[in-house]
């Protein structure tokens, strides 16, 4: 038996867990309106770091090229495209909950899982690949790590 059954249009939601649910979906929405205004915020800087490339790197103390701020930037700029992406999957989320706590709408409740399924899908992927990451750039640094420690870099 499911928690909805569709063929008869039963609802086995206990009203605790609807509120539950709603509760869950005010904390999601919360939580991704703040992400989506960092993520706004962020987009502001990354662009602001792209115009500014060649000022800046004139004021660095150790030149960098331009050409690896601006990189760099379009670099963070992706990342905070995907943290956008992320966050509105979380206020989707929030959504469907939400509305299904006010409605009995069978298909908001759905969406609202699928949302949190894509949310968590892309979080792992995520953590994956960050995981990844770290393992590969430890590996990298630690190889340097007898010539710093001898000196020779």
């Amino acid at each position: 038996m499911t928690p909805l059954d569709i063929e008869t249009h039963e609802n086995y939601i206990t009203s605790t867990s609807k509120n539950y649910l709603r509760s869950t979906g005010n904390w999601m929405r919360f939580i991704a309106i703040v992400y989506l205004i960092f993520a706004g915020l962020m987009a502001l800087w990354a662009v602001g770091m792209i115009i500014g490339a060649n000022t800046l790197t004139e004021q660095m103390p150790i030149p960098i090229p331009s050409s690896a701020i601006l990189g760099g930037s379009v670099a963070f700029l992706i990342f905070v495209g995907l943290f956008f992406y992320v966050s509105l999957k979380l206020l989707q989320a929030g959504e469907g909950f939400r509305n299904y706590a006010e409605s009995n709408s069978v298909a908001a409740l759905e969406n609202g899982f699928v949302q949190n399924k894509s949310y968590w899908f892309i979080m792992g992927v995520i953590t994956i690949v960050g995981i990844v990451l770290m393992l590969v750039f430890g590996i990298a640094i630690a190889s340097y790590l007898p010539m710093i420690l001898s000196g020779a870099l």
